[in-house]
């Protein structure tokens, strides 16, 4: 193979890829303006389960289900603020598997994934009111 010829595939596998991410943070950006489930004003319940398997994802109309990653669980329902969204990509099947952040009344951080299909379930988004209980 020559120099030309490997230059053309290196070429051509970077505009790929490109594309391949300027589709998906078209995407991200499009979804996450959709107002599918929660209104605006509507607070949404964060069921937040501690087993060794991640829950279901969210669907529209229930608790929004998440698996909690590192923080402590208050026993009770408590106020949270949500401070992160990140690595929201959808596997295979079209379930993303969001990492969240999310900053308790009392001062602790919980982290946790929240998989949903983003055409049915919004993500949780920094800045989102929630009341945080266990599942």
């Amino acid at each position: 193979m020559t120099a030309r010829a490997r230059y053309g595939i290196l070429i051509a596998g970077l505009v790929l890829l490109g594309g391949l991410l300027a589709v998906a943070m078209l995407a991200r950006e499009g979804t996450r303006q959709t107002t599918t489930g929660a209104g605006e004003d509507e607070i949404r319940t964060v069921a937040v389960f501690t087993g060794p398997h991640q829950p279901r994802p969210s669907k529209p109309g229930s608790l929004v289900r998440v698996q909690l990653k590192h923080g402590q669980l208050p026993a009770e329902e408590s106020p949270g603020i949500v401070v992160s969204d990140e690595d929201c990509a959808p596997d295979a099947r079209g379930v993303s598997h969001c990492r969240n952040r999310i900053r308790l009344a009392n001062g602790e951080q919980l982290e946790v994934t929240h998989s949903h299909e983003m055409r049915e379930v919004p993500c949780l988004a920094p800045g989102e009111q929630v009341m945080v209980r266990p599942a």
